[in-house]
C-alpha cells in the first residue's frame, strides 16, 4: 500500500471544507416526523397493486421505546401474489440506553458504519425488496456495551449479516487526548439470493475485517483517522482522512483511498441487501486510489437537513447524497440517492414525502427506484392516505 503525501491529505481537506454544508446520506421520513394516525396505501408491485390498511402505535415502556406496525393488505387485482415482505404484524422498533454506557436497538437498522466506512458504511437491514415497505425479514438488532476505556458494538440481522467492534482508549496520549484503537470483523455467511420482480439479487457468502487508529485531537471538531481492511479471499485497502463536526451544525469528511486489485471500499453499504454482486465481474481488477470528500449540515434547528459524499477514483466517480426536511409548506420529506460502486454508474432512488391538506386526509408518496446491476432496474411506488381522527370525529377524546 502506498503511504499518502501530506500535501494531498491537506489538499483533500480544504476541497472538503469548500463544499456546501451538508447531513448523514440517508434519511428516513420518520427522521421529520411522528405520526400513528390509521393511513390508507395503494402500493403498486411488478404490475400488482394492493390497498394497505395499516396502524402504527408507538409505545414507551418505562425506559424502553417500542413501535408495532399492524397492516392489512387488500388485492386489487388477481394478477401477482402478496409480496413476501407484507407482513401483518411488524415490530418496527424497539430501543433501550441506560446512561450511555449500555444499549440496544431492534428493528431497521440505518446507517451503520463500524470504524470509518471503508469496511462497513452506512448499511441499511431494509434496503431490499421490491417495495418500501418494511416487514420482519428486513429488520435486525445491534447493541453496545461500554467498560472503562474499552467499548464493545454488535450487529445481527434476519438477513444474516452479523457484525461485531472493538474500540479502545489506548494509554497512549498525545498532547493529553488518547489514541483510539479499533478491529471490526463483518460476514454474511450465506449471501444473497432473492427474485425481484422476476429479477434475481445474487450474493455469495462473504466476510471482512479491518483495523483502524483515530486521533481526536478537537474532539467533535477533528479527528484524524486511519483504516485498513480486508475482503477475505480478495483483495485490501486502506485510508487516511479527518473528519469532524463544527458547531454540531456542519460537518465534514475528507479521505485519502488505496485498494489493491479485487478490493471494494464500504463493500457492506447502504445498497448491500438491494444490488447484486458478482466478485468475477465486479471486482476491479486493478489497483485504485482517489479520494472521498463529504460534508453535511442542518438549517433551521434540524428543520431541514442535508448531506453528500463524492468519490473519484482513476475510472470511476461516485455521489451519495440525501436531503429531509421537517413540515415546509404542507410537505415534509426525505429524497435519497446513490451511486454504489459495483452497479456500473447506475444510482438508487427513493422518496417519501407528505403532504398536509389541513383536513381529515393527508397524503404521502412513496417511490422507489434500484439499479440491481449495471443493466436491471426495478420499481416501485405508492400513495397513502392518513387519516386524522381529531378532525373526522372532532367530538372524540382523541
Amino acid at each position: 500500500m502506498r503511504i499518502p503525501q501530506l500535501a494531498a491529505v491537506v489538499g483533500t481537506l480544504l476541497v472538503a471544507l469548500s463544499l456546501p454544508a451538508l447531513a448523514d446520506v440517508q434519511f428516513s421520513l420518520a427522521d421529520f416526523e411522528k405520526v400513528s394516525a390509521p393511513r390508507f396505501s395503494m402500493i403498486s408491485v411488478g404490475g400488482s397493486m394492493f390497498g394497505k390498511l395499516s396502524l402504527s402505535p408507538d409505545f414507551n415502556l418505562g425506559p424502553v421505546g417500542v413501535g408495532v406496525d399492524s397492516n392489512l393488505y387488500i388485492p386489487m387485482d388477481s394478477s401477482g401474489p402478496y409480496p413476501s415482505e407484507f407482513n401483518s404484524i411488524v415490530l418496527r422498533r424497539v430501543a433501550y440506553d441506560h446512561n450511555k454506557v449500555a444499549g440496544f436497538e431492534y428493528g431497521r437498522l440505518q446507517n451503520v458504519t463500524y470504524g470509518h466506512g471503508l469496511l462497513m458504511n452506512n448499511y441499511d437491514s431494509g434496503a431490499g425488496g421490491a417495495t418500501s415497505e418494511f416487514s420482519n425479514e428486513k429488520a435486525g438488532a445491534k447493541g453496545y456495551v461500554r467498560i472503562s476505556d474499552l467499548t464493545v458494538n454488535a450487529m445481527y440481522t434476519a438477513s444474516q449479516v452479523k457484525a461485531a467492534r472493538i474500540t479502545y482508549d489506548t494509554p497512549i496520549n498525545l498532547m493529553g487526548v488518547p489514541v483510539v484503537a479499533g478491529a471490526t470483523y463483518v460476514t454474511d455467511e450465506d449471501g444473497i439470493d432473492k427474485q425481484v420482480d422476476g429479477n434475481q439479487v445474487s450474493r455469495s457468502s462473504q466476510s471482512g475485517y479491518g483495523f483502524d487508529v483515530a486521533y481526536p485531537l478537537g474532539g467533535e471538531f477533528m479527528t484524524f483517522y486511519s483504516e485498513y481492511a480486508k475482503l477475505e479471499n480478495q483483495g485490501e485497502g486502506a485510508s487516511v482522512g479527518v473528519r469532524g463536526d463544527l458547531l454540531s451544525m456542519f460537518g465534514y469528511k475528507a479521505e485519502y483511498r488505496t485498494f489493491g486489485a479485487n478490493f471494494v471500499p464500504e463493500y457492506f453499504n447502504r445498497a448491500y441487501e438491494a444490488t447484486a454482486f458478482n466478485a468475477a465481474t465486479d471486482m476491479p481488477g486493478k489497483t485504485l486510489s482517489g479520494f472521498l470528500v463529504g460534508a453535511y449540515g442542518n438549517v433551521f434547528e434540524d428543520y431541514v437537513r442535508l448531506g453528500a459524499e463524492y468519490e473519484f477514483y482513476e475510472d470511476r466517480n461516485l455521489l451519495s447524497a440525501a436531503l429531509g426536511w421537517q413540515r415546509l409548506m404542507d410537505t415534509a420529506g426525505v429524497i435519497n440517492y446513490k451511486v454504489p460502486f459495483q452497479t456500473g454508474g447506475q444510482a438508487i432512488l427513493s422518496s417519501d414525502i407528505a403532504y398536509y391538506t389541513g383536513g381529515p386526509v393527508d397524503y404521502v408518496v412513496h417511490w422507489k427506484q434500484v439499479a440491481i446491476d449495471a443493466n436491471t432496474k426495478t420499481e416501485s411506488y405508492a400513495v397513502s392516505l392518513r387519516f386524522n381522527m381529531q378532525k373526522m370525529f372532532p367530538g372524540l377524546p382523541f
